[in-house]
């Protein structure tokens, strides 16, 4: 399995994805939503042109706050700085488009945006249609130093639910999930697929599923409700709280409408998030401790938090862990799922706080390693010497990787 990051984008903090890559991270997803960050290709393209070896990537871009050939021209320039190391993640949106009063872009518009974004990184001619109108349209002046079509663009469908994960399987190169619990990750697979069969595609390990996930390593006696966890993980999970209040039927205060894991303290934030003095209650929840307590009273049970943070935690701004699953690890025709986080040092503050590392004390690398014992190894990690050499790391399983490589040397076994 491979590990990255998923960052809010920062302009300021472009030292913070060179580091990612200098502990031996495998991908940088940036986050898209205007209105609470910069912009995500303007930081992409700051990262690629600093780093030379993790990939880059939208995690994910929101389509309906650019039109699709905006998109495919602000992510192939990334590709000219940093060919070969580029993705494309594309999603309908959350914060992007719930920060300024709107709902996401419906499954049939999303997929012909897609179809057009595709075309145009293949250097095709595509029929779209803007105010009602068709219209052929092409990337112009390809090959003249502007952007970089080739190597080609990978595009990462993000679907939570079984027509979008299908329609992945039919169609996309990825398939971009949120949550570590085994049975929805096997779900998703399934859900793409059967889209892929009825597509008549066959899929192979070369389609990848990533999820975003977040983690903590506690210390011994030590348990999910202390301030130090609080801190390190509960802008997640207060997101993905906030997320099921989005998302919920109205009535909203009927238990009925609330998801399992939050039941206990439904009623309870429902009243929080109506005494916000917020336009419209449809803005993001901010900075409030109330919320991150409530969060932390489900920690234990939750898995399903979409992957932008609404409450920041101490440190740089809206960084999770994303467990981006990649080349010779865990793929689509996989029934299970066992996510892992990567490892910081003591001395890193930052990873420290935001827990989308693992900490780890000076002179030892510790590994987490979640999830179902179909998989024989998941394990990332880095030491604490990691930013000034590269060196083999030791796996908390099977001993050093002969590689020398952040990778776990064992082979993961396919189930398809």
């Amino acid at each position: 399995m491979d590990v990255g990051i998923c960052v809010g984008a920062q302009i300021s903090d472009i030292d913070y994805i060179v580091l990612a890559e200098e502990l031996g991270y495998d991908s940088v997803w940036v986050a898209d939503s205007q209105m609470i960050w910069s912009d995500c290709y303007a930081t992409l393209a700051l990262a690629a042109a600093r780093t030379r070896r993790i990939k880059l990537g939208t995690g994910v871009a929101v389509a309906g706050t650019r039109i699709a050939p905006v998109t495919a021209s602000a992510i192939a320039p990334i590709n000219q700085i940093a060919p070969g190391r580029v993705f494309l993640g594309l999603g309908t949106g959350h914060t992007a488009m719930r920060t300024m009063g709107h709902d996401q872009m419906g499954l049939r518009e999303f997929k012909d945006y897609a179809r057009v974004v595709r075309d145009l990184l293949d250097g095709k001619t595509t029929s779209w249609t803007h105010n009602g109108r068709a219209q052929d349209i092409t990337l112009m002046h390809q090959g003249k130093g502007y952007y970089a079509l080739e190597p080609r663009i990978p595009i990462h469908i993000s679907g939570f639910g079984p027509q979008t994960q299908r329609w992945a399987g039919a169609w996309a190169d990825s398939l971009v999930l949120a949550g570590a619990r085994p049975e929805a990750i096997a779900t998703a697979a399934r859900n793409a697929r059967e889209g892929a069969a009825k597509a008549g595609r066959a899929l192979t390990r070369d389609f990848e599923i990533s999820t975003l996930i977040n983690s903590i390593v506690l210390e011994p006696g030590e348990t999910l409700e202390t301030e130090r966890a609080i801190e390190e993980t509960g802008s997640l999970v207060s997101s993905g709280l906030h997320y099921a209040w989005e998302v919920a039927r109205e009535p909203k205060r009927d238990l009925s409408n609330a998801p399992g894991v939050f039941a206990g303290i439904w009623q309870e934030y429902c009243d929080y998030v109506e005494a916000m003095d917020l336009p419209g209650q449809r803005e993001v929840p901010g900075g409030s401790r109330r919320a991150l307590q409530l969060a932390a009273r489900a920690r234990a049970n939750v898995h399903l938090a979409r992957g932008y943070p609404l409450l920041q935690p101490l440190g740089h701004s809206g960084a999770d862990c994303r467990a981006d699953r990649g080349a010779g690890t865990r793929r689509a025709d996989e029934d299970a799922a066992s996510p892992a986080g990567p490892g910081a040092t003591q001395g890193d503050h930052r990873f420290r706080r935001e827990s989308h590392a693992l900490a780890a004390d000076e002179g030892r690398v510790l590994a987490l390693v979640a999830g179902t014992p179909t998989f024989r190894c998941t394990a990332a990690f880095a030491s604490p010497s990691a930013r000034r050499e590269p060196r083999g790391r030791r796996c908390a399983r099977h001993g050093r990787s002969s590689s020398g490589s952040t990778r776990c040397a064992a082979r993961l076994p396919g189930l398809g």
